[in-house]
């Protein structure tokens, strides 16, 4: 008959049930792609900048859509003028990765969809690291096969997205500063994240909050000049109307593709759900208002920072307050994810000295319902719930761990 106590006291069982899920996680991962393919639709339009910069075609009509359908044709897929398609990333993504058109379309879609899932996973290590404060091993196993079974993990391979090389970027930036302390040089890789795609800087606020300048100058400067070398492939021009108008007017055009589940901002729930004007543009305000002043009070009050939490506020934030949030987006969700799961094991590691009050009850029940929705594949306004619950869960463990921290003269557990 099986006995809970004597499976607790038992570390080579409790490690046999990690391996377990963690190499169901990697099954599932191979099942995952082999079943939904690796067609990456939107590395097509990716490939066609590349290949425009490499050869100097017309840089200039790099966002022009007419143009992407006679490249796009050129390459050998079919697209209509009246699709939607377009490039919307920064000239600095289509001219730091031009030299993928050295390759051929085939080839780099593969070396594209590997060197994406690596540096997913090498992502995942970097962030555990910060994030995970106990020696399980069997604990990071557990949070590695989570972050394999993310559900917007096979969105972003789909599509041949790029939010999982951000992600790498991202975590790549965090674990410099706050594991090696290489302030300085975490410059390069936030610097890279957002000229990459423009939302993550954002994230530079996290610094600005923290007094961290050696960071934000490094950023600053070397996106200085990660600008300064595409100007010399595209010219000054394609620059200034990207950051004028290219950016705000695809970004329109790509709010036009649909409401949840596929857009999960939360002007777009409102739209899928309730469909007022009025109310649309009002709620979207607060709800702004609500996420900012809720984010600014819980990170400048602290006694202790947290850094795990300080990223998945600043990551949630990115998201929650971004116009367009669609599927393969919320891989970037993943440090929030990660931050609460790793507490939270943390926590049954240490065991409960009292009673597990009914907020925490409401917590770990919401921690279930975010692990079950992240695996699940996108349901309406799943992906928006996951966001919020997210958000609502780590302001919630910050403010208690802070509680925690008067209780214990300062000293956080």
């Amino acid at each position: 008959m099986f006995n809970i106590n004597s499976f607790k006291s038992n570390k080579s069982l409790k490690l046999a049930l990690c391996w377990t899920i963690f190499i169901s996680s990697i099954l599932y991962f191979i099942w995952k792609i082999i079943f939904m393919g690796v067609p990456q639709y939107d590395f097509h339009i990716f490939y066609f900048a590349f290949d425009k910069v490499f050869h100097h075609d017309k840089i200039n009509l790099l966002y022009d859509h007419h143009n992407l359908v006679i490249g796009m044709n050129r390459l050998g897929y079919s697209v209509v003028e009246a699709t939607k398609n377009f490039y919307g990333y920064p000239p600095q993504f289509a001219v730091l990765f031009s030299p993928f058109s050295l390759m051929g379309y085939k080839i780099s879609k593969w070396i594209w969809f590997f060197l994406s899932d690596i540096l997913y996973f090498a992502g995942i290590i970097l962030f555990i690291k910060i994030a995970y404060k106990g020696k399980s091993f069997g604990a990071k196993l557990i949070i590695i096969a989570f972050s394999l079974a993310n559900g917007a993990l096979y969105y972003d391979i789909f599509w041949g997205q790029s939010n999982r090389m951000i992600f790498f970027l991202i975590a790549l930036t965090f674990y410099l500063v706050y594991i090696k302390k290489f302030y300085w040089l975490a410059g390069i890789p936030m610097s890279l994240a957002i000229v990459f795609k423009v939302t993550p800087i954002l994230i530079v606020g996290l610094f600005v909050i923290r007094r961290n300048w050696k960071t934000v100058n490094a950023t600053i400067i070397a996106s200085i000049f990660f600008t300064t070398v595409t100007m010399f492939f595209t010219g000054y021009n394609l620059i200034w109307k990207y950051c004028t108008q290219y950016l705000w007017s695809l970004n329109k055009l790509n709010m036009e593709n649909g409401n949840a589940p596929w857009n999960s901002s939360f002007k777009s729930v409102l739209k899928s759900c309730i469909n007022n004007i009025q109310i649309e543009k009002i709620l979207p305000l607060i709800f702004i208002l609500v996420i900012v002043t809720a984010s600014f009070i819980t990170m400048t009050k602290a006694k202790q920072n947290m850094a795990s939490f300080d990223i998945g506020i600043f990551t949630l934030l990115v998201l929650l307050l971004s116009p367009t949030i669609e599927v393969h987006h919320l891989v970037l969700a993943m440090f929030a994810e990660v931050a609460i799961l790793a507490r939270t094991i943390e926590q049954i590691e240490k065991g409960f000295k009292k009673k597990i009050s009914a907020v925490q009850k409401i917590s770990y029940l919401s921690i279930v319902l975010i692990i079950v929705l992240s695996i699940l594949p996108v349901m309406f306004i799943s992906y928006f719930v996951i966001l919020v619950l997210c958000f609502i869960n780590i302001i919630y463990l910050y403010n208690q761990i802070q509680g925690k921290c008067d209780e214990n003269e300062n000293k956080c557990v």
